[in-house]
């Protein structure tokens, strides 16, 4: 797959990949962020996540953003621009069709 320009992760949680388990996904802040053991796939980022996502989790959370020093008009502007960018789409699209070739062969 492509390396991706923006994607999204809601956590400040990390893991380490199981033991025989194959490491997918990669952060600067998290060095585990997927992986696939046998027919199971662990994904922490949110490649799903669009603008109007993000707008409904903020709603949901009021304040998170805020609490952990992040700006949330700064991080939906960085999603409005992930959410349209062509990498960042075809990361994305690679990415599912990734996983249903595998899940559904």
């Amino acid at each position: 797959l492509r390396e991706p320009v923006t994607v999204y992760q809601w956590h400040l949680d990390g893991f380490a990949v199981p033991a025989g388990a194959t490491h997918l996904a990669s952060s600067a802040q998290y060095p585990c962020q997927a992986f696939r053991f046998a027919s199971a796939w662990g994904v922490q980022f949110h490649p799903e996540v669009d603008l109007a996502t993000f707008e409904l989790w903020a709603a949901n959370h009021p304040g998170v953003a805020a609490s952990y020093g992040l700006d949330e008009d700064a991080l939906a502007e960085e999603i409005r621009r992930g959410a349209s960018d062509e990498d960042s789409l075809a990361f994305r699209a690679g990415l599912f069709d990734a996983f249903l070739g595998y899940a559904f062969p």
